[in-house]
């Protein structure tokens, strides 16, 4: 165990991630006391810019393809992949009506019970390629 000016003690072992989540913040916070007023105020802005995207993200899964398609074209085109994606999506939107009651019968034949108490259904995505020839 050593202890090391202005920090917190060493234990040389590794922690339980909380614990060590709570000191690498804690420290944080001190380094941050530490800097002039216009630096602590340029750091308070980039955190709640970074709360503010937090409220804005989602997460979805998937298929590994669809995700390297996105970011293919995104990569030739120069946009961010979320951008992207985020336009396809919209335009999904904007050929179906925007509402669920709008692709209900087009959901109808890729619907699968589901054994999660959460969902009543599943999406069968082997059916999507094949969706033009049916």
């Amino acid at each position: 165990m050593t202890d090391k000016k202005d920090s917190f003690i060493e234990f040389g072992e590794e922690l339980d991630p909380s614990v060590d989540a709570f000191l690498s913040t804690e420290a944080e916070r001190r380094a941050i006391q530490k800097l002039p007023p216009q630096e602590r105020k340029k750091k308070a802005k980039e955190r709640e810019k970074i709360r503010d995207r937090k409220a804005k993200r989602v997460t979805y899964d998937l298929p590994p393809d669809l995700c390297n398609q996105v970011a293919e074209i995104a990569k030739k085109k120069g946009i961010p992949a979320s951008q992207l994606a985020s336009w396809l999506i919209t335009r999904a939107f904007e050929q179906h009506g925007g509402s669920a009651e709008e692709l209900d019968e087009e959901l109808v034949p890729y619907l699968e019970s589901s054994q999660s108490p959460k969902f009543t259904w599943n999406l069968l995505r082997y059916l999507f390629k094949d969706s033009e020839t049916e």
